[in-house]
């Protein structure tokens, strides 16, 4: 038991953001992310940190990423941070749990990606995967441990971070993770009008295609035309039992991107035996507050697939 939710292989359980107490520290903007604008932590916790490194290059265009290293610089794990920001805003800037992450010996990876309009499915996928593979191809450099590379995202960047764990590739080299942590991502966009539906105050515009899922498809999500590029964007599409482990984190009062795609997609993961948990944030929205109400399970879920970490260690 942590905090009140047991991590067991296939749990469902809540907890509300009464019991936990925990501030909003962005006063229910968006996304915490945005409201810091600088990294601050004391330099004991880490051993370097190399900023603005060139990981994919598309004609003119640099795609960058920052590494945070810990002490210790032999066989480290390493958590890829995917920033959110419904596929048209974010940067790297603000990992999630960076601190925390060092302290417990993992290096963390935050990456840029290309958003949309500019750019539309597959090539975010595409990035993300890039980003893997400029990991394993540096592991000697940094010491990255190749086998125990896990994916942090949230909302647009959970969305990227299911692919990532369920999307396989052939031929290429490896891009695969071993455990992921999605914040909110949408996971089936041939549903989620009709879960959108469901919520009072679901906030989903299809007939607008500078918008959030229409913007990151490149076409109409409401379009038949639209259906092959919609099926293929969604992880719920890609779900077989050598998935990476996951743990799924959502709101009960999300409006962007609402409960019911967590639970189908927790549900298609567990049908084809996946090591998967689900928690439904009671009194939670899209962001805020739930980053910090779930830190520890967060943490815990990383130690025990990535570490081999036990609840009680």
């Amino acid at each position: 038991m942590i905090g009140g939710i047991v991590l067991a292989n296939g749990c469902v359980r809540s907890v509300s953001q009464e019991a936990r107490a925990i501030p909003d520290p962005c006063d229910d903007r968006y996304y915490r992310g945005y409201c810091l604008q600088h990294v601050s932590f004391p330099s004991r916790v880490y051993s370097e940190i190399i900023k603005d490194r060139e990981y994919v290059r598309y004609d003119r265009q640099r795609l960058l990423l920052d590494v945070y290293l810990p002490h210790n610089r032999h066989a480290v794990p390493v958590i890829l941070w995917v920033h959110g920001g419904g596929f048209r805003l974010g940067n790297k800037e603000s990992p999630l749990y960076l601190k925390e992450f060092l302290q417990r010996g993992y290096a963390v990876v935050s990456i840029d990606y290309r958003i949309c309009p500019e750019a539309v499915f597959p090539d975010q996928l595409n990035d993300v995967r890039n980003a893997v593979r400029w990991i394993r191809a540096h592991a000697d450099r940094y010491g990255f441990d190749v086998h125990n590379i896990g994916a942090l995202g949230f909302s647009a960047g959970g969305h990227l971070v299911s692919l990532l764990g369920t999307a396989k590739e052939e031929g290429k080299e490896s891009s695969a993770v071993k455990a992921v942590v999605n914040f909110g991502g949408s996971t089936d966009l041939l549903s989620i009008q009709e879960h959108c539906r469901m919520v009072r105050g679901c906030d989903i515009d299809p007939a607008s295609s500078d918008r959030g899922f229409s913007c990151f498809l490149g076409c109409i999500i409401t379009d038949a035309k639209c259906e092959d590029k919609a099926r293929l964007a969604s992880p719920v599409t890609h779900v077989s039992s050598d998935d990476a482990a996951f743990l799924n984190i959502y709101g009960d009062r999300d409006f962007l991107v609402p409960l019911a795609q967590g639970l189908e997609f927790h549900e298609r993961l567990r049908e084809n035996d996946v090591d998967a948990s689900f928690i439904v944030a009671q009194g939670f929205g899209h962001g805020g507050g739930v980053f910090d109400a779930y830190q520890e399970e967060v943490l815990a879920f990383f130690d025990r697939h990535l570490l081999g970490k036990t609840l009680d260690q």
